[in-house]
C-alpha cells in the first residue's frame, strides 16, 4: 500500500460521495482509504458502510462523536500505507492529478510533499488556499527553511503528503481536546521536525468552503475554546525535551497565532466584558514575553503582545471590524 487518504467524517452525506468518488477515480491500486465516522447522525455512516463493502481499498471506522483531531489520529493509527494523505469530506482531489506524483511518492527521500489546493466557489476557481512561489519547485527544505527563509505557512493540512513513518517516528499526532486550529499546530509541530520536504506545482486540491461551515462561524463559546489551544501548546513546551532556540521560535510564533485568532474571533461577537475575560484567560496561560526569532512579519504586533494582551486585542478587533465594514461597503 503505497498512500492512505484518511477521511474524518460527520454529518456529511451531502458531500461524501463526490469526495470518495474523486478519489477512486484516480485509477491507482496502490491506495487506501479510511473513513472514520465520527459520530454522524445523518446518512453518513450508511454511505461509509456502502462504500467498505463494496471496495476491497475502502475501511470504515466508527466510533462515538470525538472530534476530527481524534478521527485523524485513529486513521493514521489504522493507516497501512506509505503517505498518509488527508482529505475533508466535502472537498475533493483533481482529475488523474495522483499519477503526477508517482516519481516524488516512490521517492525515499522526503518526509512532506505540499501540493498546489484551490478554493472552489459557485463551481468556479476562486484563489489558490496555500500558494507558493514558482521558485520552490524542484529543491528539498527543510521545515526551517521554509518558515524562515521562505516564511510559508498554512492553517490546513489537506493537499499535502505525510510519510508515516515520520509522523510516528516523531510522535505527531493532532491534539485532543482541541475543536478549533488543530490544523494550524499540527504542521507546525511538522515543520519542527521536517528535514527533506518538496513543493510540487501540480494542482491536486479543491477546497470547497460551504455556507454554514464551522470555519465561517465564530461564537463566544468557539473562542473562549481557543484557550485549550494555548494550554496545548503550553504543555507540549514543558513535556518536550531538548528544544533549541528555533522550536521556541516556532512554538512561540504559535501561541502568537492562537491569540491573534481569539481575537479575530470575538470581533465577530464582541462586548466589553467577553474581551476583558478572554483577555484575562489569555494572561493567565501566557505569563512570559513571547519570542518568535524571525518568524513574525510584524515585529511592532509581537512587541505590543508582549507589552499588553489588552492593547493588542484592541488593535486585532478594530482591524477586523473595519476590514469587515470595508468589504460590506464593496
Amino acid at each position: 500500500m503505497l498512500i492512505s487518504f484518511i477521511l474524518p467524517v460527520f454529518n456529511a452525506e451531502k458531500y461524501i460521495n463526490k469526495c470518495i468518488n474523486s478519489i477512486l477515480a484516480q485509477n491507482n491500486d496502490l491506495i487506501e482509504i479510511i473513513l472514520v465516522n465520527d459520530g454522524s447522525t445523518d446518512g453518513s455512516a450508511n454511505i461509509c458502510n456502502y462504500f467498505a463493502d463494496n471496495y476491497n481499498n475502502i475501511k470504515v471506522y466508527h466510533q462515538n462523536n470525538m472530534g476530527v483531531s481524534s478521527a485523524r489520529n485513529m486513521g493514521i493509527k489504522l493507516a497501512k500505507g506509505k503517505w498518509i494523505c488527508f482529505v475533508d469530506t466535502d472537498d475533493w482531489l483533481t482529475k488523474n492529478s495522483l499519477k503526477l506524483f508517482d516519481n516524488t511518492l516512490n521517492s525515499e527521500n522526503f518526509e512532506i510533499i505540499i501540493a498546489r489546493s484551490y478554493l472552489v466557489d459557485n463551481h468556479s476557481l476562486k484563489q489558490e488556499k496555500y500558494p507558493f512561489s514558482s521558485n520552490l519547485v524542484g529543491d528539498t527544505y527543510s521545515g526551517k527553511d521554509i518558515l524562515l527563509k521562505h516564511h510559508y505557512y498554512r492553517g490546513s493540512v489537506w493537499g499535502v503528503f505525510y510519510r508515516k513513518n515520520f509522523l510516528i517516528n516523531n510522535n505527531i499526532q493532532f491534539p485532543k481536546n482541541i475543536s478549533n486550529g488543530e490544523d494550524s499546530i499540527f504542521i507546525l509541530i511538522c515543520f519542527l521536525y521536517a528535514k527533506f520536504i518538496k513543493f510540487e506545482n501540480i494542482d491536486f486540491y479543491r477546497v470547497f468552503q460551504r455556507q454554514g461551515s464551522a470555519s465561517r462561524n465564530w461564537d463566544f463559546n468557539r473562542v473562549l475554546s481557543m484557550n485549550n489551544n494555548l494550554i496545548y501548546v503550553n504543555n507540549y513546551i514543558e513535556s518536550s525535551k531538548n528544544l533549541n532556540d528555533y522550536n521556541l521560535h516556532v512554538l512561540h510564533f504559535a501561541i502568537y497565532n492562537i491569540i491573534s485568532s481569539i481575537y479575530k474571533g470575538l470581533s465577530k461577537c464582541f462586548t466589553i466584558n467577553r474581551f476583558l475575560y478572554v483577555t484575562r484567560c489569555i494572561n493567565s496561560e501566557v505569563k512570559y514575553k513571547l519570542d518568535c526569532g524571525k518568524l513574525t512579519h510584524s515585529q511592532s504586533k509581537l512587541w505590543l503582545l508582549n507589552k499588553s494582551k489588552y492593547l493588542f486585542g484592541i488593535l486585532i478587533i478594530l482591524k477586523n471590524l473595519l476590514s469587515t465594514k470595508l468589504k460590506l461597503k464593496g
